[in-house]
């Protein structure tokens, strides 16, 4: 009679040993691990140093939306994840690094990877200089105290046309044009970085209208005149007009460096303080050849590299259209 109450404990106590493995403990909540967001679209790109394929590490960079700032790796190299979709707008993005001027440019929402943003950063050392920038591309020294200029540079190779008479319906001396027309070609591709080129060059006796795409050069005879030409800043349709014999150098009536000048104007520069550059404004009567100083040959082709109406310190346009033409530069004719 002393064995089954034996039996009986054990059997209670496997029971209870076998519940307590297959239930949850009393009073400890089951937490759930909440689900990994799913990234929506992203913007990839690569960040340079202007003038070469060395990648900017180190800098940060920053869009519109709830996306987190990231910053770019030993390459350079940066991306941008969005978990949520915006709405379809342009999304500014923002590379600032030490010592570079702050890259800024658009893009365009679409769903997805948005890839190859790549941007490069121009570096705050020489021959690099923001001020001289600012006087030759966005006219601080033309006009102090105004807001910065955009980049008018030309968005494409000119055509030009020289008339071959004056205002007069005289005969320009072949000699004047056997020193202008070879010095526009070179000019061209010289403010350009070689970047255009003259498409079509045509001489004539007839009065050609301002056309786009054209660069329309007229020489007149005015003894009295107060200037050696003049030019309208950075215009698809150009206009330059050459003085003949008002502001000579021995026997070269309109001297190579105020063809260049005026051809430097009507490819989007403006006047600066150095008076070793072709662009500064008192070059009346010059002997100069027009050779492009270092300077003014280094920061031309930084403007040359950046898209039209990109504005300061260097921020390309929300619309890309822009680069191929857009609207017109303020109407600007400025004389020398």
């Amino acid at each position: 009679m002393l064995f089954r109450p034996a039996l009986t404990l054990v059997a209670s106590m496997t029971l209870v040993a076998c519940g307590g493995g297959s239930a949850a403990p009393t009073g400890i909540p089951v937490q759930n691990q909440p689900p990994v967001p799913m990234e929506q679209w992203s913007i990839s790109g690569r960040a340079t140093a202007y003038g070469g394929d060395v990648g900017v590490s180190g800098a940060r960079v920053t869009a519109d939306g709830d996306a987190a700032p990231v910053t770019t790796d030993a390459d350079g190299r940066f991306h941008i994840a969005y978990y949520a979709l915006p709405q379809p707008v342009d999304t500014k993005v923002t590379i600032a690094a030490n010592g570079f001027v702050v890259r800024e440019f658009y893009v365009r929402y679409r769903a997805g990877a948005l890839t190859g943003m790549d941007a490069n950063l121009i570096r705050l050392v020489p021959p690099f200089s923001l001020d001289f920038y600012r006087q030759l591309v966005r006219g601080s020294f033309e006009f102090p105290g105004a807001v910065p200029s955009v980049v008018w540079r030309l968005p494409a190779s000119p055509s030009v046309y020289v008339r071959t008479v004056d205002q007069n319906g005289r005969a320009i001396e072949p000699e004047v044009l056997d020193q202008v027309v070879p010095t526009i070609r070179r000019a061209v591709h010289d403010w350009s970085n070689g970047a255009l080129s003259i498409v079509t060059l045509e001489t004539g006796t007839e009065t050609r209208p301002r056309t786009e795409g054209w660069l329309v050069v007229n020489i007149t005879h005015d003894y009295n005149s107060d200037f050696c030409g003049q030019s309208y800043i950075g215009y698809t349709d150009g206009e330059i007009t050459l003085v003949d014999d008002r502001c000579t150098c021995g026997s070269s009536k309109i001297p190579a460096a105020i063809v260049v000048h005026e051809v430097g104007h009507a490819l989007g520069f403006y006047h600066v303080d150095d008076r070793n550059a072709v662009m500064f404004p008192l070059d009346s009567g010059s002997c100069a050849p027009g050779i492009l100083s270092d300077r003014e040959r280094y920061h031309a082709a930084v403007a040359y590299s950046r898209p039209r109406m990109n504005a300061d310190p260097d921020t390309d346009d929300v619309a890309t259209e822009f680069a191929r033409g857009g609207p017109k530069p303020p109407d600007i004719l400025v004389r020398n």
